[in-house]
């Protein structure tokens, strides 16, 4: 898959008009690729925290260009190919913005990429998963009709405007599992209550089985953890091992990409910027394994150090 940045605007315009669902979904996973970095920007470039991360989920690139209204500063911002070499790297390129429709003052303006460095992944997240975010999108469209399916419509025969009418549907509109009896002076029923029953089956299962499918193999392209998620989805203990192993060096190699940029950026323009992935709380070393190593060797809990104790 080529880089965002050699494609036209058209490409670009498309991935935007997926529907709300697929659109959540990809957002969903937007996060959690920035909630997996930890960029340290100036603070006078007043750059937000998760905007390099959105850069490179949507465009898949990052850029670094002078800010015209404050004269030395730079702005981060992603970037288009005008002129790319054999091995598909940027040698010019003009600014652009997430939104490939929405106007920025610097284009037309070209940067030599010697001169101002532009990050390229060798992917653009946002289209390697959005295959699995229309199913996940689909999936949960599926629920929601399985869901109103699954409610039994019920049929009240009566006059239009009837009092008690208006009741027994404003009762079932709002859940009631009961609807009052109401009769005339008679003790004639005012209207009839009748369930049609249309044979709905409960999807809801496969259905969520998909979801949990599709947003593991997300999070996997991302280089994130997702032993969760596919064990739920009935992946076997093996094939998850082996895709850790991946998913590791995925996400090892991406830091790369990130901190080889920085480190030009520092060399060619004096720029401090850097990036780190955010630590796993389950490596934290303070799990308690410390306290049940130390009660080990102080032989508080080692009854042959105590029988020696008892003999001497």
């Amino acid at each position: 898959m080529k880089p965002m940045c050699i494609n036209n605007k058209s490409a670009r315009t498309a991935l935007l008009s997926n529907s709300a669902d697929t659109m959540r979904a990809l957002d969903d996973a937007r996060q959690s690729q920035a909630d997996m970095y930890i960029w340290t920007i100036p603070k006078e470039m007043s750059i937000p925290l998760d905007y390099p991360e959105d850069c490179l989920f949507w465009t898949g690139t990052l850029g670094i260009c002078p800010n015209k209204r404050q004269p030395g500063t730079y702005l981060l911002v992603p970037g288009a190919a005008s002129k790319v070499n054999i091995y598909g790297t940027a040698e010019q390129w003009v600014p652009s913005r997430i939104d490939p429709n929405a106007p920025l003052n610097m284009l037309g303006k070209r940067f030599d990429e010697a001169e101002y460095p532009l990050l390229q992944l060798p992917s653009v997240p946002a289209y390697a998963v959005s295959g699995y975010a229309e199913i996940m999108g689909s999936a949960l469209i599926s629920m929601g009709q399985n869901i109103v399916a699954m409610r039994q419509p019920i049929l009240i025969s009566g006059q239009m405007g009837n009092v008690a009418i208006r009741y027994a549907a404003s009762m079932l509109t709002g859940g009631d599992t009961y609807v009052p009896v109401i009769a005339d002076a008679e003790g004639n029923s005012m209207r009839e209550l009748t369930v049609l029953d249309l044979k709905a089956t409960n999807f809801i299962d496969p259905l969520t089985g998909a979801v949990d499918a599709a947003s593991g193999w997300m999070h996997r392209i991302l280089g994130i953890d997702a032993a969760a998620t596919q064990k739920a989805s009935g992946v076997s203990e093996n094939e998850v091992s082996r895709g850790d192993a991946r998913v590791a060096a995925r996400r090892q190699h991406a830091l790369e990409h990130r901190q080889a940029w920085c480190d030009r950026v520092y060399e060619l323009l004096g720029v401090d910027l850097w990036c780190e992935l955010r630590d796993d709380p389950g490596d934290d070393p303070g799990n308690g394994e410390e306290d049940t190593v130390g009660d080990h060797m102080d032989g508080a809990a080692d009854p042959e150090g105590a029988e020696e104790e008892q003999k001497m």
